[in-house]
């Protein structure tokens, strides 16, 4: 394998992008190369690679309803990321944290959360967050009653 051969900055790259690809379909393989990623992105000092690898972590165990570790995790990406300016990284570890806030019905702090992450899609030009994001938003907003609100997030969205 490709990562097996690799070294240094080129491996973390590869951990980060397998993790990025499997974390949907193979969640506990894309844990496994995030949480190297994670450790080789510590050696480096490469706080966006890092940032990378929790957003990762911290979307695999969201998926694995493990609110602490996804709540530690997401919360550690957006602090990274923000410290290096990587907004792509910081806007999808926020969509984490609206997730997780939604599934504890938390409906106002995830909407929070969200809109944050749009704003932050917007600024980068980034589709997959702006419309992540308002879907997430529309679907609270469904949540809470306030169909209103929910029909312009979702008609944004589309």
């Amino acid at each position: 394998s490709l990562v097996f051969k690799s070294k240094g900055q080129e491996k973390l790259f590869l951990l980060n992008e397998i993790g990025s690809a499997f974390r949907e379909s193979y969640p506990d393989l894309a844990l496994q190369y995030s949480l190297q990623a994670d450790t080789l992105a510590k050696r480096f000092k490469n706080y966006s690679a890092q940032a990378k690898a929790k957003e990762n972590i911290g979307w695999i165990y969201y998926r694995k309803g493990q609110w602490q570790n996804t709540f530690d995790y997401s919360k550690e990406a957006y602090e990274l990321a923000s410290l290096v300016d990587d907004l792509n990284t910081a806007g999808r570890a926020l969509i984490n944290l609206g997730a997780l806030h939604q599934e504890q019905k938390n409906y106002d702090h995830s909407i929070k959360q969200l809109k944050k992450a749009f704003l932050i899609g917007e600024k980068i030009n980034d589709i997959n967050i702006q419309v992540r994001s308002l879907n997430n938003i529309a679907f609270n907003f469904s949540l809470t009653g306030k169909l209103d609100s929910a029909l312009y997030y979702a008609k944004k969205s589309i």
